[in-house]
């Protein structure tokens, strides 16, 4: 994951005061002074972000951190500081509590201890208190940087087999420093792999025009970062900049345009010239479309007052609506926060791309389904004909073999198989012939619904079982004709004097 945006986005003592717009919350919670604020700064890459003190219990807060405009990073109050009031400790301790079991956003706490040390009484308890509510956690060892590489093995390796007394398997584990962003990237992948955190796309699709005229059905995203499709864009890149548009495949090669060229957008009164930096893909409106930022669209509309279509697309290949239903209703609650009653519909893309991809590929499948019947039935009538030439011409020899002791079915499957070093040829030769003409053409059709690039081709165990199937095929077919070989009579081979 990359953190491309960070900022504070508000303290609070009690959940009431926490900052209103709802986003998943990731928490970090320690003993005092573990480094909660140091790893938030390590984590975004921005030294003054959380403020950090030398003295230890200095946080007495719950301070929000809104990352990349979808989700929170929290830091919580150290707990265990002992030089704070008896008042002020249950007043902590019900801030804490009340943080992480009753926000609706809380999606995962990571329980940050120190890596020099075993862990502590109150961290186990606090561990334990945390399996016993059923709240998801991961563990940090922090300061990893402290201790010599064996040391630092050792103490966590001592730490993990502790709490294996108290757990069949642990959470997930991380090793950290601040100060060296040691363990920072894998942190970072397994927050982007959370499911929890959606990549949140706010997208408005409108109909704009080229010349005036000709309609490009055209997404509106108000941040591009997230469109992390890399089939979408098949050829240069996404736009970045306010004056950059990225067109379908399709409509470039309609109208001659290339990756560098200009292309005047029209909006109602309004027209801007933008530069075409990439080409997508699709197969919505028979490919022509298009994709302008927020500020790119700026020039020809108002944006934040255009009544348009917007979406919030979980893009986790691996969600599914109905699994994830609760968070799908508090995105919808949001978007209504947000919109009014404007929300049209939800949908899950993933599973319409997903039914789309299916779709073609089952069309290429009938189409080479369509390609092994025909070579059948063309395999079906040569055999006919020049099995039934065959058996007239050579009536008088079967006759002689039945004479000889020869039998039908002997006969029938020695005729049959002398076609098979031919058709197997055959088969061989159509299946390499398929395997090379079938994709381009699969592409081809593909392209009429707005697929510029695709690849369906055969896989090589798909080639050798079509030559395999014809071969088997042509065999019982060869032998379904040799019966006219049972009509044939055995023919007396002696000769009156």
């Amino acid at each position: 994951m990359k953190i491309t945006k960070a900022i504070f986005a508000g303290s609070s003592q009690k959940l009431k005061d926490k900052p209103k717009a709802k986003f998943p919350e990731f928490a970090f919670i320690g003993r005092s002074n573990v480094g909660k604020s140091s790893l938030i700064n390590s984590l975004c890459n921005h030294k003054g972000l959380a403020k950090t003190s030398a003295t230890p219990g200095k946080t007495l807060l719950v301070n929000h951190f809104l990352i990349n405009d979808s989700w929170y990073l929290v830091d919580l109050p150290g707990y265990g500081y002992a030089k704070i009031s008896q008042a002020g400790r249950v007043k902590l301790h019900k801030m804490i509590n009340e943080f992480i079991n009753e926000s609706e956003e809380m999606a995962l706490l990571f329980v940050l201890l120190d890596s020099r040390h075993p862990i502590q009484k109150i961290d186990l308890e606090f561990l334990m208190s945390l399996g016993a509510a059923g709240i998801p956690f991961s563990i940090i060892f922090t300061k990893a940087d402290k201790l010599s590489k064996t040391a630092l093995e050792k103490q966590i390796e001592e730490n993990k087999q502790e709490l294996l007394q108290y757990w069949e398997e642990l959470p997930p584990v991380f090793v950290t420093s601040s100060e060296k962003h040691i363990g920072r990237e894998e942190v970072l992948e397994y927050l982007e792999n959370r499911s929890d955190i959606k990549n949140i796309r706010e997208i408005i699709n409108m109909n704009v025009y080229y010349n005036d005229e000709e309609s490009l059905f055209c997404y509106i995203v108000k941040d591009l970062s997230k469109m992390n499709n890399k089939n979408l864009c098949y050829k240069g890149r996404l736009p970045e900049y306010d004056n950059e548009i990225a067109v379908s495949g399709s409509f470039a090669k309609a109208y001659g345009f290339d990756i560098g060229d200009e292309i005047k957008i029209d909006y109602g009164d309004n027209s801007y010239d933008y530069l075409i930096t990439g080409f997508i893909q699709t197969t919505n409106n028979s490919g022509r479309e298009a994709i302008l930022s927020y500020k790119a669209a700026d020039h020809i509309m108002d944006i934040d007052n255009i009544p348009g279509w917007y979406w919030f697309d979980l893009t986790n290949e691996s969600d599914d609506v109905d699994e994830n239903i609760d968070e799908v209703n508090r995105i919808i609650e949001e978007c209504e926060d947000k919109y009014g009653n404007h929300i049209i519909s939800t949908m899950n893309f993933y599973k319409m791309i997903g039914g789309a991809m299916t779709t073609f590929q089952g069309i290429s499948v009938m189409m080479l389904i369509i390609m092994c019947s025909i070579s059948v039935v063309v395999i079906a009538l040569i055999l006919y004909l020049l099995i039934k030439s065959l058996v007239y011409h050579k009536r008088r020899d079967y006759g002689i073999y039945k004479a000889l002791g020869y039998t039908s079915g002997s006969l029938m499957l020695q005729t049959a198989m002398s076609f098979m070093p031919s058709v197997i040829a055959s088969a061989i030769v159509f299946s390499i012939v398929s395997y090379n003409v079938a994709n381009p053409y699969i592409s081809m059709f593909m392209r009429a619904f707005g697929l510029m690039k695709c690849d369906f081709a055969i896989p090589v165990p798909g080639v050798v079982a079509i030559a395999a199937g014809l071969t088997v095929v042509s065999f019982f077919l060869a032998l379904l004709q040799t019966r006219r070989i049972k009509k044939i009579e055995a023919y007396n081979m002696l000769v009156a004097e």
